[in-house]
């Protein structure tokens, strides 16, 4: 039965593996069967009492015994809807190993130079580098958790580092990840230098990399002109046509408001969900901070907290909560663009008010309608301009602070991104010539790099009072808003 289940659905024993479901393939198979049971015994039901209900409701009476037909239709319906629900269980590993392969093909190329930067630094095995690169799971994603098979491989199941890669090999759904573990196979194999190897890999992937955003961007300008062409000059050429014919008595009142109030929205909206959907995103990497109690220092004695030391921390700690406050309410606009979504907290009720206020001014009109049996040719031209012009004007007043504060982010951290390389590329320099990292870091934050520079001055201050070197690096990534120290923070 093994055998027969294996040749019936071939792909589909793959398809969980590449998934990672960790279930056998019979028992999903079976699950699969089971559920479909189910549901054509609760559907068949349920549509048989829904037919019984119409066919009595509307007075239908093709033959004389009327539940024959509700039973053959339930029947039919609870078939076809079963049938569907377990082709579609059969192809969900199928969807998800396809989700799995985009975003490992993705964090690969991130990956692969985490890989290169420990083994160029020596002094850790293979095993350790892989196993380092499982632990990065908020970092680098799939490409972690498939490498953390490997780890599971050999350190729970016995396997040799040959056999884990070869298992990693036949399981993966991405054709670029089986690539770099078919030619890894060779170069160990055969005793090659896999640091050459690394590096390497971790340039073609850049290559790689920027050729498809390259062509991402030709992508999204193509569609810009679709948009333009389709969303903007289009309707306001067909609206043009649509009031000449309307001054010449033409009744075009219905297409022109179906096109302003219904396509022209909807159309806008299925296109931005549509840009959504072809731009790749990756998980948004973060920093895991987690505390540690020291043990060390147990036979030490300390002193006891007395009330003095009590009442000055609280002193110390309602200070800072008041020089916050203060702070925000002094330079709004400082803090408004480090978080722009807490602009939304006054603009949403300040759009709210400006509908009110609308509905307000027309209540006389809107009582006065219909709503029962209302048309688009019903609907007063003069009360609509009213009307929309307030949810218009309350859209801007909700959205326009949010994009202005979120714009004036954006700007300020594509200057740090620009800047980020040639700050990396003198920590680089002087960190070769011996100096720690720390100290590194002070001297470059007394030349001047631009905007990245008062963030530098401000790392360099944090070392000088005793900060550690990883809270500090942590802090550039949480305060600039950037991803980019998340990387230099792992390796250093």
């Amino acid at each position: 039965m093994h055998s027969k289940k294996k040749d019936e659905y071939p792909r589909l024993y793959h398809s969980l593996k590449s998934a990672r479901f960790a279930i056998p393939a019979d028992q999903y198979i079976s699950t699969g069967y089971f559920y479909s049971l189910i549901s054509f015994f609760i559907t068949g039901i349920i549509f048989y009492f829904i037919a019984s209900r119409l066919f009595e409701l509307f007075d239908i009476s093709i033959i004389d015994d009327m539940y024959i037909i509700a039973i053959l239709s339930s029947f039919i319906v609870a078939l076809l809807f079963s049938t569907i629900l377990f082709n579609i269980q059969m192809k969900l590993p199928t969807l998800w190993a396809s989700t799995r392969k985009a975003y490992l093909d993705q964090s690969l190329t991130h990956a692969t130079a985490y890989l290169y930067a420990l083994s160029k630094g020596g002094g850790m095995s293979l095993f350790d580098i892989f196993k380092s690169l499982s632990q990065q799971r908020h970092i680098y994603g799939i490409a972690a958790d498939e490498f953390g098979y490997i780890i599971r491989d050999m350190e729970y199941f016995g396997y040799d580092m040959l056999t884990a890669l070869k298992n990693a090999n036949d399981n993966s759904p991405s054709e670029k990840y089986k690539n770099l573990l078919d030619s890894m196979l060779s170069i160990i194999s055969s005793g090659g230098d896999v640091t050459s190897y690394l590096k390497n890999k971790s340039e073609q992937y850049r290559f790689l990399a920027s050729r498809e955003q390259k062509t991402f961007l030709e992508t999204l300008a193509i569609l810009a002109e679709v948009y333009i062409t389709v969303f903007v000059v289009g309707p306001v050429f067909l609206i043009t046509i649509l009031i000449v014919l309307g001054f010449m008595g033409s009744n075009s009142l219905d297409v022109l408001y179906t096109l302003v109030y219904i396509l022209i929205p909807i159309g806008t909206v299925l296109f931005i969900v549509f840009l959504s959907t072809i731009s790749d995103n990756l998980e948004r990497k973060s920093i895991q901070t987690s505390q540690q109690i020291l043990n060390e220092f147990d036979g030490v004695r300390v002193n006891e907290y007395s009330t003095i030391d009590e009442k000055m921390l609280k002193k110390i700690s309602r200070y800072y909560r008041i020089n916050n406050i203060i702070d925000k309410v002094t330079n709004p606009f400082k803090w408004l663009t480090s978080k722009p979504h807490y602009s939304l907290i006054l603009s949403i009720p300040a759009g709210l008010i400006c509908i009110l206020y609308g509905i307000r001014e027309n209540l006389a009109i809107l009582s006065a309608l219909d709503f029962s049996s209302i048309s688009l040719s019903y609907i007063n031209v003069e009360t609509a301009a009213a009307i929309d012009d307030y949810i218009v004007f309350a859209f801007f007043i909700t959205s326009v602070p949010f994009i202005v504060f979120y714009e004036a982010k954006r700007r300020w951290v594509s200057k740090v991104e620009s800047e980020m390389p040639e700050f990396l590329k003198k920590l680089a320099s002087i960190n070769e010539a011996g100096i720690r990292l720390s100290s590194a870091i002070s001297l470059v934050s007394r030349s001047k790099i631009g905007v990245l520079n008062t963030e530098i001055k401000r790392m360099a201050s944090h070392l000088s009072w005793g900060g550690n070197l990883e809270e500090v690096l942590k802090s550039l990534n949480t305060g600039s808003g950037l991803n980019l120290t998340v990387e230099l923070l792992h390796l250093s």
